[in-house]
């Protein structure tokens, strides 16, 4: 049993012995990544922390850690652009290179615990400035990318195993498809169901295969495809199996029509620390999404790509 006043005499004694500012708030971040929007129009994300050591009387000293993130609306077809705040989620993290444009708002994968990218991942909608959750995976498995399909319509919700739980049975990799409601059929309330907002699909596509790229969606919509040890695998929006094939595409970036750094013209973005502004350039022998032939050679997956 823990006496009363015994955490205030051991906070005593590390104010004595030096050790207090351990436990106040400490600054942390902030960091900044892109994600094209359509047109001129970038995402800026900007996530900061602050961080302290909470004092646990049963387990010690805890790292505890509050998140805060911001996107914003930067143009570049203005001058001097100046970003344009869209929302705040507060507390919360969002996952670099997981934000998307769509017809419904932005898509994004997400959190609200101390672990940037941890266990409590899901799948959050921003739109008209709120910002609500609308998937999250069934244990044992974690969101790992959520892409909107390139018409819009689809959401590839790609899967994978906790840490923890890699050497259990099962797959270690799961796909679905799920057709996304347009923004105005979401309400925007606390009423509101996180599945309002997402129609799944049936079917579950299971794998062993260990992917490393993808999911790249097919410029029709159709489907997204893969790359494994064993080639590039396809996955059809009606299928719950994977489909080697033949021809595929050279580059894996941008994985839809949206998201990355670099605008469908070919402008890749990004903030120069020393001049405190943004920059652009051209990507030398660019390819918009969709446009670039498919090749059917595996070890030509990546040249000359952004």
């Amino acid at each position: 049993m823990i006496r009363p006043g015994a955490v205030v005499a051991v906070c005593m004694r590390l104010i004595f012995a030096g050790g207090c500012s351990a436990f106040f708030w400490r600054e942390g971040g902030p960091s900044r990544f892109l994600s094209w929007a359509g047109g001129d129009e970038f995402l800026e994300v900007r996530v900061r922390f602050r961080e302290k050591d909470s004092l646990d009387p049963t387990a010690g000293a805890t790292l505890k850690r509050d998140y805060q993130s911001r996107i914003f609306a930067l143009n570049l077809a203005r001058a001097a652009p100046r970003p344009r705040l869209l929302f705040e989620m507060s507390p919360g993290w969002i996952l670099e290179d997981s934000v998307f444009a769509t017809v419904g708002g932005l898509e994004f994968v997400g959190g609200t615990g101390d672990d940037y990218g941890g266990d409590q991942r899901r799948v959050y909608r921003a739109h008209d400035g709120n910002v609500r959750e609308i998937y999250a995976a069934e244990p044992p498995f974690l969101v790992s990318r959520a892409v909107p399909a390139p018409d819009g319509r689809w959401l590839a919700l790609l899967e994978e195993r906790a840490p923890g739980a890699q050497s259990g049975p099962g797959a270690a990799f799961r796909l679905r498809f799920a057709r996304l409601a347009a923004g105005a059929e979401v309400a925007a309330s606390a009423k509101a169901q996180p599945d309002e907002a997402l129609r799944m699909a049936p079917g579950v596509a299971e794998s062993s295969l260990a992917f490393q790229d993808g999911p790249l969606w097919r410029p029709d919509s159709g489907g997204v495809y893969f790359t494994a040890a064993r080639g590039v695998v396809f996955f059809g929006t009606g299928d719950d199996c994977d489909e080697p094939v033949e021809s595929f595409p050279r580059c894996f970036r941008p994985l839809t029509s949206t998201g990355g750094p670099v605008s469908a013209s070919g402008q890749s973005v990004y903030f120069d620390d020393s001049s405190g502004v943004y920059e652009a350039s051209p990507v030398p022998d660019w390819r918009a999404f969709g446009s670039a032939p498919l090749i059917t050679e595996p070890g030509r997956i990546g040249e000359d790509c952004p």
